[in-house]
């Protein structure tokens, strides 16, 4: 019975090595692809700044928004219970708005950079605009 030569062996496990490699490598950029680290610098862009980055950009102007319309449908869901996970948004809020709101946030807890970005905007606007029982 023929052996496979030591040539062969070694480039299997260079392979083995390399692939799991990019595996690892892309899950981690995955996971600090969906950081507040990662988000809140284009949520800062100007317009003008946004250009080259509109889609980063408008991400995270469409994630904040998200968010903010799903916590204020928590609000509309609890009736009457007091829910720490929803906002009262004060009408004629804009999402530029909201979007500041989280910058702030997020600049105010550098502790939280490595979280996910949707849950350091959910936090911001919790904060900003928490409900409060109906009187």
């Amino acid at each position: 019975m023929a052996q496979p030569n030591a040539e062969a062996e070694l480039k299997i496990v260079i392979q083995g090595i390399l692939i799991a490699g990019m595996i690892t490598t892309a899950a981690i950029a995955e996971e600090e692809a969906q950081s507040a680290s990662f988000m809140l610098p284009y949520c800062k862009l100007t317009p003008a700044q946004a250009a080259g980055k509109a889609f980063l950009a408008g991400r995270c102007v469409g994630l904040v928004q998200g968010i903010a319309d799903a916590l204020g449908l928590m609000k509309d869901a609890s009736g009457e219970k007091l829910n720490p996970l929803c906002v009262d948004k004060p009408k004629g809020t804009s999402t530029d708005q909201a979007v500041q709101i989280v910058v702030k946030y997020g600049d105010a807890h550098p502790e939280q950079s490595h979280a996910p970005f949707t849950v350091v905007a959910a936090l911001a606007l919790t904060d900003a605009w928490p409900c409060r029982k109906a009187e």
